[in-house]
């Protein structure tokens, strides 16, 4: 088992979400695809139960910390809150960046 680095971001990140006004954004970067894949999955996964227990539903979904990551980022967004999370490796977000802005450097 790890040390829990994923486990405490991501629930930071998810309690960062509820702290702060919705036109604010988070930027969370990882050293690896892996790493990035894992914290994608595991924030779509708290967001779903978050959104479930707030609407009275019962829990469904578990947070298992042997989730196999399928792919680097999550093509649909489970929840209007993380549509504000960017992220993603060193590398991709750097690329994002030049993408997004590159004609103005």
């Amino acid at each position: 088992p790890g040390a829990g680095k994923t486990r405490v971001l991501t629930c930071r990140i998810v309690q960062l979400l509820e702290e702060t006004d919705e036109s604010e954004r988070i930027l969370a970067v990882t050293f690896t695809k892996k790493a990035s894949g894992e914290m994608s999955s595991r924030l779509e996964t708290l967001l779903k139960k978050k959104d479930a227990v707030n609407v009275n539903e019962p829990e469904e979904v578990e947070l298992a910390e042997d989730d196999e990551i399928v792919q680097e980022e999550v093509g649909k967004r489970s929840s209007a809150a993380m549509n504000r999370v960017t992220l993603g490796t060193f590398h991709s977000i750097c690329a994002k960046i030049l993408r997004w802005h590159g004609k103005e450097l």
